[in-house]
C-alpha cells in the first residue's frame, strides 16, 4: 500500500480505534506505532508540497492522529509499563504540535500531553522538560519579556492555550512533587519557574483588565500547597504575601472564592506559619472572620473540602496558637 492510501485511511482506522476502544488495548503498542508512520508520511508529504504545514487538509489529518492517540491513551489508562513504552513515542509528537504554525493539532496535542501527566505515576525527565516550554510559549521566559513588548502586555503566541495547558503542570507538581522541589533546567529551577508563571499570569491579567485568568495563578499555587504539605520554605511567605496581596484588591467574587480557598490551605500546609505572617501584618483575626463569612459561598464539594482541611488543621494544631494573640478564636 502507498503512502497516500496509508494516509487516506487515518479516519477509518480512527473510527475503528473508537467503536473497539474495549477490546484494543492489547495492540496499542503497536497502533500507536502504525499510526506514526502514518503522522510521520502525512508531515513528510506536506513539507514537499508546500514546503511547510500550509495543506489544511494534512494539518487536518495529524490532528486525527494524535486524537486518536489520546483514545489509546485513555484504554491503556494507569497500565505504568505500557505508558513507559509509549511516552517516548509520542513526546516528540506532542513537541512538533508545539508551534504557533501548528493551528490545527495544538489543541490535540495539549489534550494528549494533559493525559499523559495525568495517567503517568511516576514522571520522568522526559515530561519535566515540557514545563519550561509552556512558561516560554504562553507567558515568555523573563529575557522574553524585557525584549518584547507585545509578550510582556500579552503573553506569547501560546497564551490563549493556558487554561488547558495549566493542566498538565498541575499534574506535574501533584504525581511529582520530588522532582518538582529538585528539578532545574536552563531557565532555572522547577520552583523558580513556578512564581515565573504564576506572577506572570497575574501581570497578564492586570495588563488586559481580566481578572478572572489569575484564577489560574491561584490554582498553581493550590496544587503546590496541597502537594507539599510543610515543605515549600521560604516560598511559603512568596505564596502568603501573593494571596493577601490579591485579595485586597479583588473585585470578581471567583477569584476571592479561589483566594480564600488557597487562604484556607495555606492555614492546613503550614498553621504556624501561616498565624506568624498574619500576626506580622495584624490580620489574624480579620482573616478568618473573613473567611468563616464567605464560606457560605463554598458550594462545590473540593471547595467544602478545602475549608474543613484549613479549619480542622486550626482546631487539632491548636498547641500553636499561644504563640499569636489569637483571642477571638
Amino acid at each position: 500500500m502507498c503512502i497516500r492510501d496509508s494516509e487516506d485511511l487515518v479516519y477509518a482506522l480512527i473510527e475503528i480505534i473508537n467503536k473497539f476502544r474495549d477490546s484494543i488495548k492489547p495492540y496499542a503498542i503497536e497502533l500507536i506505532k502504525e499510526l506514526l508512520k502514518i503522522c510521520n508520511a502525512i508531515q513528510e508529504r506536506a513539507k514537499e508540497k508546500d514546503g511547510g504545514y500550509e495543506n489544511q487538509e494534512s494539518k487536518m489529518k495529524e490532528a486525527a492522529c494524535i486524537d486518536a492517540f489520546g483514545v489509546i491513551l485513555e484504554v491503556i489508562g494507569h497500565n505504568q509499563s505500557m505508558l513507559q513504552q509509549i511516552e517516548p513515542l509520542l513526546l516528540p509528537v506532542i513537541r512538533n504540535s508545539f508551534d504557533p504554525e501548528e493551528n490545527y493539532s495544538m489543541s490535540s496535542a495539549v489534550d494528549l500531553l494533559s493525559a499523559l501527566t495525568y495517567y503517568t505515576h511516576k514522571t520522568s525527565p522526559r515530561l519535566w522538560e515540557f514545563f519550561p516550554l509552556v512558561v516560554s510559549i504562553t507567558v515568555g521566559m523573563p529575557e522574553e519579556v524585557a525584549a518584547n513588548e507585545a509578550i510582556k502586555q500579552g503573553g506569547s503566541w501560546a497564551y490563549e492555550s493556558l487554561k488547558d495547558l495549566i493542566t498538565s503542570v498541575q499534574n506535574l507538581v501533584t504525581r511529582d512533587p520530588e522532582g518538582f522541589l529538585s528539578g532545574s533546567s536552563a531557565n532555572g529551577t522547577h520552583v523558580e519557574l513556578m512564581f515565573t508563571l504564576i506572577n506572570r499570569i497575574i501581570e497578564i491579567s492586570k495588563s488586559r483588565e481580566h481578572e478572572a485568568e489569575s484564577v489560574l495563578a491561584i490554582k498553581l499555587i493550590l496544587s503546590m500547597l496541597e502537594a507539599l504539605k510543610g515543605r515549600l520554605g521560604l516560598y511559603f511567605a512568596t505564596i502568603m504575601r501573593i494571596i493577601l496581596n490579591e485579595l485586597s484588591m479583588a473585585k470578581k467574587s471567583v477569584y476571592r472564592k479561589i483566594l480564600i480557598q488557597a487562604l484556607v490551605m495555606c492555614y492546613w500546609n503550614s498553621l504556624e506559619n501561616t498565624l506568624s505572617i498574619l500576626e506580622a501584618v495584624g490580620t489574624t483575626e480579620a482573616t478568618l472572620a473573613m473567611i468563616l463569612d464567605e464560606s457560605e459561598t463554598f458550594t462545590k464539594n473540593f471547595e467544602i473540602r478545602r475549608l474543613l482541611y484549613g479549619l480542622t488543621t486550626l482546631i487539632e494544631e491548636s498547641y500553636i496558637l499561644p504563640l499569636v494573640r489569637f483571642s477571638s478564636l
